[in-house]
């Protein structure tokens, strides 16, 4: 129940009318509230379209692409690895620290080494990572949802870095979205 719950506030994030917005709400974190709860949006510029916000993505390789929703995506690829954003999470906010990732992929990962990975760090300490393995899964735009876990995020200023892995020749990702979210 829980994760359907989570996947619906998801859906409805990526729904939620500007009017739903505070007057600052230009740069993260954005609070939200429907009816399954309340949650701040934690990163700025999540749809690389471009922001006057600070911190923004740092090392983000951005191309127009049609493969998704935006028509600006991040690249990763062998020549433009990672990407970053540093971010700070309110002391009210309880529960999971959870990522949703948009993206598509260039060419046929052929190796379980082809992957993305969702690195959270605290200062220089790897907090979590997560492994987006691409072999075998499909190739045209779609979003998968991750939890960072239960853990003492709040009051923190932590970095989310975005990179890819590969050894199939010719692979790379287009990424559309990249959202961090949690509950208050």
């Amino acid at each position: 129940m829980k994760t359907l719950i989570r996947a619906l506030v998801l859906a409805l994030l990526l729904l939620a009318p500007a009017s739903a917005r505070p007057a600052d709400a230009a740069c993260a974190p954005v609070p939200y509230c429907l009816f399954a709860g309340c949650w701040y949006n934690l990163l700025n510029n999540e749809g690389f379209s471009g922001t006057t916000c600070t911190p923004d993505w740092s090392g983000a390789s951005i191309t127009t692409s049609n493969l998704c929703s935006n028509s600006a995506a991040a690249v990763l690829s062998q020549s433009t690895g990672t990407f970053t954003q540093n971010f700070y999470v309110p002391t009210d906010v309880v529960g999971t620290l959870d990522i949703s990732l948009e993206f598509a992929t260039i060419g046929t990962p052929a190796s379980p080494y082809d992957r993305i990975l969702l690195e959270l760090y605290e200062g220089t300490s790897l907090r979590k990572r997560i492994v987006v393995y691409t072999e075998d899964s499909v190739t045209y735009c779609h979003r998968e949802d991750f939890s960072f876990g239960t853990n003492t995020y709040a009051g923190k200023t932590l970095q989310l870095r975005v990179r890819g892995v590969y050894t199939t020749p010719g692979v790379s990702y287009h990424v559309n979205t990249v959202q961090v979210y949690a509950y208050y």
